[in-house]
């Protein structure tokens, strides 16, 4: 069962995995790199509920798991600085 908490959690990793590699991809691909980092999150968070690891604002979840994924997904969708219109 969904809950609220899980559902932000999915929002806000979506959004920290993101917002690194913004102005160098596609929309379609932000979107992509934003929903997997929620399924990313949402799954990181279940698994620390089943090792008993208290995270009870989902810090671990949200910023380390989306931001891991935002840091690989920079690397494999980035275009660089001209594809934003710099240089």
């Amino acid at each position: 069962m969904t809950t609220i908490e899980d559902a932000s959690v999915g929002v806000l990793s979506g959004l920290v995995s993101i917002t690194a590699v913004c102005p160098s991809v596609h929309p379609w691909e932000a979107g992509a790199i934003g929903f997997t980092g929620g399924l990313l999150a949402c799954r990181a968070s279940g698994l620390l509920e089943w090792a008993v690891i208290d995270d009870p604002v989902g810090a671990i979840p949200v910023h380390f798991v989306g931001g891991l994924w935002g840091i690989v997904a920079t690397g494999l969708f980035s275009r660089g600085p001209q594809f934003a219109g710099e240089g």
